[in-house]
């Protein structure tokens, strides 16, 4: 054998082997993009609107997600002293199915251009889920963890 076979079958061994790492990778990623996608499909998702109505404001709150939510609570927290209906910082929602929207929850206090909302909720993720966003009176805002 002389040098140009060594030559070839040195060429023929790095591309086999640069094949085969670029194989794993790939392999890799399809699982990694499967296993978010399943992950996906067991999370709740919100989007949360603050709206004036006439002389009141209040909270609609609708899950987009693709799991039922459990065990909502929804947190405010305000420049300006800003509660629900019976005078706590907190309300509690039992369940949301998918695209299900609450009650629109009545607010009380004065109105403000933007508030902090904090959600706090479980889905079929396994895992309790808290997300915290400023609120505005101009669009919808996504929790999305």
């Amino acid at each position: 054998m002389n040098w140009s076979d060594w030559i070839a079958i040195a060429a023929l061994g790095f591309s086999l082997w640069m094949y085969f790492k670029h194989d794993k990778k790939i392999k890799s990623f399809e699982k990694e993009k499967i296993e978010r996608e399943t992950l996906e499909n067991k999370r709740a998702r919100f989007d949360v609107r603050y709206d004036w109505i006439f002389v009141r404001h209040v909270l609609n709150l609708q899950n987009i997600g693709k799991s039922t939510a459990k065990n909502i609570v929804i947190s405010i927290n305000s420049k300006e002293p800003l509660t629900f209906q019976d005078g706590t910082t907190q309300y509690k929602i039992n369940q949301l199915e998918v695209t299900e929207k609450a009650e629109p929850i009545p607010l009380i206090g004065d109105y403000q251009h933007t508030i902090k909302v904090k959600l706090t909720w479980e889905d079929e993720s396994g895992k309790g889920v808290t997300q915290t966003a400023f609120i505005d009176d101009e669009g919808v805002n996504e929790f999305i963890r």
